[in-house]
């Protein structure tokens, strides 16, 4: 009878330590990050791209997407669907974009849960409003890469705008450029109408205008 207690006890023990060992998604670092600087974030975009078994696809919307786009409104901005065709072959592309509650959604979790079924290769950004009070230019960017632990790799940078590719030991996902790996990268630009920089995180890259 004890043996079963002792048993039963590691067993709980043990799920509880792997529960905690699990990794912080992505994009919940970047929300993490948003809230570290007091940003006030305007927009967040997924786009996922790969093959989705239609079958699924229909079981999870109630619905059969035969015309595409699709455009699916959910309470925290909308999902749309965009059959393409590349090498001949069809593949199905997925974007979503709303504010960060959207992240909070349960269809939009349902819709995540299935794209990590098919492990499905995706981008995602962040976009929003730091205020010039708070930070200036060279702290704002010694905060970010700090946050993230992460390393500059390249610049670019005119009037306007400046922009940062880097390497995180916080993000699974490297991309070539060049001889070098980068799996994130920002940019901050000088708001015109207001003392605001506008800052966009993109993860691997940022795949929005800024």
């Amino acid at each position: 009878m004890l043996y079963k207690f002792f048993y039963y006890f590691l067993l709980i023990f043990f799920s509880l330590f792997l529960h905690s060992a699990t990794p912080i998604l992505s994009e919940q670092l970047l929300f993490n990050l948003a809230k570290f600087l007091n940003m006030k974030i305007e927009a967040c975009y997924w786009h996922y791209k790969g093959y989705v078994c239609k079958r699924d696809l229909n079981n999870l919307c109630n619905f059969s997407p035969v015309i595409f786009p699709y455009t699916l409104k959910l309470n925290g901005g909308i999902i749309a669907f965009y059959c393409l065709q590349n090498f001949k072959k069809k593949y199905l592309s997925i974007s979503a974009e709303g504010k960060p509650f959207l992240n909070e959604d349960f269809r939009f979790r349902s819709f995540r849960n299935l794209f990590s079924k098919y492990n499905l290769s995706y981008d995602f950004s962040l976009q929003g409003f730091v205020s010039c009070r708070t930070y200036g230019f060279k702290e704002l960017k010694q905060k970010i890469l700090k946050f993230l632990h992460a390393s500059q790799v390249e610049e670019t940078a005119d009037k306007s705008v400046s922009s940062f590719s880097c390497k995180s030991p916080l993000f699974p996902c490297n991309i070539k450029t060049g001889d070098k790996e980068i799996n994130f990268q920002f940019a901050i630009k000088k708001y015109s109408e207001g003392d605001y920089f506008i800052v966009t995180f993109g993860i691997p890259l940022i795949t929005i205008e800024y």
